[in-house]
């Protein structure tokens, strides 16, 4: 039984979600260049009739734009900013709020994580207490977290972190 959503494929390469980050109902920002090609978003934003903020992906280890970006909401926007190149940067502002990850921790996953916006819940991926970057991630998530009225719910994915994964790789929104 179908959901009634129509499948489209871009002719270009694209990663799907995982590149693609909703700001709003009409604007998103789409990471390009390290798997995904930038016309797959000019193709995907005329079809649908939304609009994408192209953002250059620049870091082999932050390798999606999730791994870069997490929309808080339409307002305010968590930023790695080692994954993007300066422009992408400067333009992301043009958009919303900016709260920089800090450099030591933004490769643990913060950005990586899942939102429950009806409850203010988010989900994440970064739990590893015994490891001291982690917990100082932990902390300044549900410290960042807290100010916006959010619970931080840390869930253990080693196992899915084995083969590159985080906790957002595990999920796909349907109709944002």
């Amino acid at each position: 039984m179908g959901l009634g959503y129509e499948v489209i494929i871009p002719p270009y390469h694209f990663e799907g979600e995982a590149d693609l980050k909703p700001l709003n109902a009409t604007t998103y920002f789409g990471g390009y260049d390290q798997f995904t090609d930038r016309r797959a978003h000019d193709w995907i934003a005329e079809r649908c009739g939304i609009h994408i903020v192209p953002v250059h992906e620049i870091s082999e280890q932050l390798y999606h734009l999730d791994c870069s970006i997490f929309v808080i909401d339409p307002q305010n926007v968590l930023l790695t900013k080692a994954g993007l190149d300066a422009p992408s940067r400067k333009t992301v502002e043009l958009y919303a709020n900016v709260i920089e990850t800090p450099p030591d921790i933004a490769s643990t996953g913060i950005t990586n994580a899942v939102k429950i916006p009806e409850k203010k819940i988010l989900l994440s991926g970064t739990f590893n207490p015994e490891m001291p970057d982690y917990r100082k991630a932990m902390e300044w998530m549900n410290a960042t977290f807290d100010r916006f009225g959010w619970t931080v719910v840390p869930l253990d994915v080693d196992e899915a972190d084995k083969s590159g994964a985080d906790l957002s790789c595990m999920f796909f929104s349907l109709g944002f």
